[in-house]
């Protein structure tokens, strides 16, 4: 049953999504095309450059709002689903409250890491010239290897260290607006207001917590470890916080939404 919510959200979601990231990808394509094409004719007339300038511009506009645009709409689909109008069929559904909030989560963290691969993605093909991709594919490959190499580190754990951070991270921010969200419906009015307070007040809880954690941490005596191992203690440790940030705002939203819904 995970499943078949998890394929009805992305049929609900990729409506808006597909288009956005489409939209993006083409007019990065277009504006560096464009470009070129103004640099090897030199003065095509007063339309081309005109053209130029509305797809840079275009492309500039969507660059900014992409991400933007794609938490919104998360948030809001999340909120429509689960406590709007939806909220009265999704509940009814043969499901679990987990069930119901990790299709969401799951989805929500596809279309953000898509949405910032191809942004990636758009930004290279702005920034690309002749010989660009050679340097993309030979030569920063080479010199990150002689990095790793001199300091004898793993370059495929540090990357699957990282990508797992980035995921985690991203999985944690959406759970906090789910648990913001849960939070506000709590309140018999103003639940869209009492829902961003609750938000600031759990980006002040996390950011408090972090100091009050962080201080002592730093009285202790570090162990003489070497460059490697010392990294991927480093990282563990940040990887092993954020997963437990995350836990806590998946349990406040399971919990608030199983035991205290108020769709009234």
């Amino acid at each position: 049953m995970t499943f078949k919510l998890i394929k009805h959200e992305f049929r609900a979601t990729r409506r808006l999504m597909l288009p956005l990231l489409a939209a993006l990808l083409a007019t990065s394509l277009l504006t560096r095309f464009s470009a070129d094409f103004l640099t090897a004719v030199g003065d095509p007339g007063g339309f081309f450059v005109m053209l130029a300038g509305l797809l840079s511009t275009t492309y500039s506009v969507l660059a900014f709002s992409a991400g933007f645009i794609t938490a919104f709409f998360m948030a809001q689909r999340f909120y429509r689903s689960m406590l709007g109008d939806e909220g009265y069929l999704s509940f009814t559904l043969p499901v679990s409250v987990h069930q119901l909030v990790l299709s969401r989560l799951l989805v929500a963290v596809f279309w953000f890491a898509l949405s910032a691969l191809i942004e990636i993605f758009a930004v290279f093909a702005m920034l690309y010239e002749a010989g660009f991709w050679r340097l993309l594919t030979e030569e920063l490959p080479g010199l990150v290897r002689i990095f790793f190499v001199d300091f004898d580190l793993n370059f495929t754990l540090y990357a699957l260290e990282w990508a797992a951070i980035a995921v985690v991270m991203l999985a944690s921010g959406v759970l906090m607006v789910y648990a913001s969200f849960a939070t506000g419906q709590l309140f018999k009015r103003n639940r869209l207001l009492m829902s961003f307070l609750s938000f600031l007040g759990y980006v002040l809880f996390s950011q408090t917590l972090i100091v009050i954690i962080s201080l002592p941490l730093t009285s202790i005596p570090m162990p003489d470890l070497d460059l490697a191992v010392g990294l991927h203690v480093v990282f563990l440790l940040f990887l092993l916080g954020t997963v437990l940030y995350a836990a806590f705002y998946y349990m406040v939203t399971v919990f608030l939404l199983g035991r205290k819904l108020n769709l009234e």
